[in-house]
């Protein structure tokens, strides 16, 4: 399935999505053909993001235009920092700043440690990186999908039944490290709330949520998001049924009122 049928599938069955899907490639060199981004972006991919989101239009960054290693680092332009080098860094930017780590040995123990394990880095050096809208780039590495819980869940629904995996979910002060890095080096989808930076240069809304799907695992089960999305709104509805009122109904009777050929009794003991 190819990136337009995909972006048609999740705009089609989840119609609550505001933003344009989001992809970003990996090039080992240069792409030739495709625009570079002119001048340097502050902090980086999250702000290059945005632009992508108002534009529409598709370029590649190179490691000297980002401010910001997180996006870089993520897609292996640049090498990983080490215990030193992160000290260093809470030293000249971070120290004292509310946002930062107590001292240099807490921020090398986050970056070295918690962060590391959770979410490894790239083995692989590349050279640049695309960012773009799913529809204009044929085979990205990652796609992100800008949504709200609600419409998550139904993603994750549609994502774990045909796989049986979990989708796993993270919260940090750095969005590259859970919304582009794991994805790219793991190839296992993943969520989050993002942090201040990646939350406000990309423009997400407060009810929005990030969800970062490699571009290669769409197709173990997107062809379950239709069915799936049709199912859980009639389901909800058949919820608020039950919760505001007290219906005479039994349950099976209520969900075939609202769900139709959705639901299949296939259960015939189960309590009324």
């Amino acid at each position: 399935m190819n990136n337009r049928e995909i972006d048609d599938i999740i705009r089609k069955s989840l119609p609550g999505i505001k933003k344009d899907l989001v992809a970003l490639k990996a090039w080992k060199e240069e792409p030739k053909g495709i625009p570079k981004f002119k001048g340097r972006a502050f902090p980086g991919i999250c702000s290059n993001i945005g632009e992508v989101l108002i534009t529409k239009e598709t370029h590649y960054v190179t490691e000297e235009q980002c401010y910001c290693a997180g996006g870089v680092m993520s897609f292996g332009l640049r090498k990983e920092r080490n215990r030193q080098e992160w000290g260093e860094v809470h030293k000249s930017h971070l120290s004292g700043d509310p946002r930062g780590h107590k001292d240099p040995e807490t921020a090398a123990k986050y970056y070295e440690g918690e962060e590391k394990r959770l979410s490894p880095f790239p083995k692989e050096k590349s050279a640049a990186v695309q960012v773009g809208l799913l529809r204009d780039i044929p085979e990205p590495d990652v796609v992100l999908i800008f949504c709200n819980p609600q419409d998550g869940d139904v993603i994750n629904r549609a994502f774990t039944w045909p796989t049986g995996e979990m989708m796993m979910g993270y919260g940090s002060h750095g969005g590259c490290t859970f919304t582009l890095r794991l994805p790219f080096v793991s190839g296992k989808p993943t969520f989050s709330i993002g942090d201040t930076e990646w939350r406000h240069y990309i423009g997400l809304e407060d009810p929005e949520l990030t969800i970062s799907v490699p571009f290669k695992d769409f197709d173990r089960w997107i062809f379950n998001l239709p069915v799936r999305a049709e199912y859980y709104d009639k389901y909800r509805k058949a919820i608020a049924y039950r919760r505001y009122k007290t219906p005479l109904e039994p349950q099976r009777e209520v969900m075939a009122k609202f769900l139709g050929e959705l639901w299949k009794n296939t259960a015939p003991n189960v309590a009324k």
